[in-house]
């Protein structure tokens, strides 16, 4: 193959062996040039951005769904009028969906209070690990909002417990709300009703002690690693003393470290000087779902802030996660 110029300076390719090429007709012709196109494709495109040309539409099997309309006789103007078609409706679709332009001020002046409420403005320095990215699905964009503290994935033990808490105290428990096991297996045998009610009295004492306990060092919320059984929560929930359980390892330290609490293990261990505190502390249920979650807000020993996503479906969390 050489490049050669006419007259005109307008330049042509002078194939070697031209004589022995054939011309592709029909169909063989139109398949010739989407493998062409395809080839040019690979070449050019990038899967970033609006205008990334890794777009071209396959069959499950990944087979070009163009050249199977042709082999179905189907008219290739036909296929391109389809297409057009097809992309008016893609447009139209994506038009009534995207709301992101809509919410573009409120998603700038959330990371603009986001930034101002980690910053060290006498240094300027802003340390970005004090802010959290959480996001659950559902809801919409418009609903995304800066939480002065930090969230959990848990709610209040008892649905007639209070949903809010102001000026938290909290204690921080990795001991079982129950009456202790003995560490050997031992046998216990009631065989009168006075025997049943005298251990069912011991085990109420014991949680009715339990409870007092964190009353008297002044505990507005508990919050435990363990689970508790129903009679323990609901004593909890008579002596106005809101609880939240199964709460993982992680999160604990997490908010030990925001609240300045610490992390009790033993029963007998709980003081005052080892509660956390935080200026608001509430539970907040999303839309008609069952799903909530814990914020935990103003804590005492963290700038720390949240921006909490909302969306309708996974993925475009992960996006805005990730800028």
């Amino acid at each position: 193959m050489a490049l050669a110029f006419d007259e005109y300076g307008r330049p042509f390719i002078i194939m070697k062996e031209q004589e022995q090429k054939t011309r592709l007709r029909g169909i063989e012709a139109q398949k010739a040039n989407i493998s062409s196109g395809k080839a040019f494709a690979r070449i050019l495109r990038t899967s970033l951005g609006p205008k990334g040309m890794d777009k071209m539409l396959q069959s499950p099997d990944s087979d070009v769904t163009i050249k199977w309309l042709l082999e179905r006789g189907i008219h290739p103007i036909r296929i391109a009028e389809g297409y057009e078609m097809a992309s008016r409706i893609a447009v139209e679709h994506l038009e009534r969906i995207a709301h992101v332009n809509r919410c573009k001020h409120h998603l700038a002046e959330i990371s603009v209070k986001a930034v101002l409420s980690v910053a060290d403005l006498e240094r300027k320095d802003v340390n970005l690990d004090l802010i959290k990215v959480e996001g659950k699905v559902g809801g919409k964009l418009e609903d995304i909002e800066l939480i002065y503290g930090i969230t959990v994935d848990k709610d209040i033990s008892h649905p007639q417990m209070p949903k809010q808490i102001e000026d938290a105290k909290i204690a921080i428990l990795t001991f079982p709300f129950e009456p202790p096991k003995p560490k050997t297996k031992h046998k216990v045998e009631i065989d009168t009703v006075e025997k049943f009610q005298t251990l069912r009295l011991q085990e109420k004492k014991y949680f009715d002690d339990m409870v007092q306990k964190c009353k008297d060092v002044g505990a507005t919320l508990v919050i435990c690693q363990w689970s508790f059984d129903d009679e323990a929560n609901h004593l909890l929930m008579h002596r106005n003393l809101p609880a939240v359980r199964w709460v993982g390892g992680v999160e604990l330290e997490l908010i030990a470290i925001a609240t300045g609490g610490r992390i009790v293990p033993r029963f007998q261990e709980l003081t005052p000087e080892k509660l956390g505190r935080a200026g608001l502390v509430r539970e907040k249920s999303f839309g008609t779902t069952k799903d909530k979650m814990l914020y935990i807000e103003h804590c005492a020993n963290s700038r720390a802030v949240t921006i909490f996503i909302r969306g309708g479906r996974f993925f475009p969390l992960v996006l805005f996660g990730r800028n």
